[in-house]
């Protein structure tokens, strides 16, 4: 399952940012088979990221629509970094630094200029 490598690569980054705390990920459930959600917790149980991880089910048909009710669970948090999953090769120490250093100086939002 490609979610769980994304799941990996993103723990193993988030390690050296500390404002990285939790890896958040939205199943569109008007979207999927119903069985996505409970496969993700089933297998991060016992793994080391396990305890960083959390699945939210949302309805939605669109990117759109879930992430918007994504971000309703994280008003406690100070910043949020959203990274599709078409974007995970660019999840890497030198792209979070960046973003890590633009939160420093007091951004709320940061993205990345990617150039293909």
């Amino acid at each position: 399952m490609r979610t769980l490598q994304h799941i990996a690569q993103a723990y193993m980054v988030m390690k050296d940012f500390p404002r990285l705390t939790r890896i958040i990920i939205l199943v569109p459930v008007d979207y999927d088979c119903g069985l996505t959600a409970q496969a993700l917790e089933t297998a991060i149980v016992g793994t080391p990221c396990e305890s960083a991880v959390q699945i939210l089910v949302c309805s939605g048909h669109h990117s759109r629509e879930v992430l918007n009710q994504g971000l309703a669970h994280t008003n406690e948090l100070s910043h949020v970094l959203i990274v599709s999953g078409k974007a995970m090769s660019h999840l890497t120490p030198e792209n979070l630094a960046a973003v890590d250093n633009a939160f420093d100086v007091g951004a709320g939002v940061a993205g990345l200029d990617i150039v293909c």
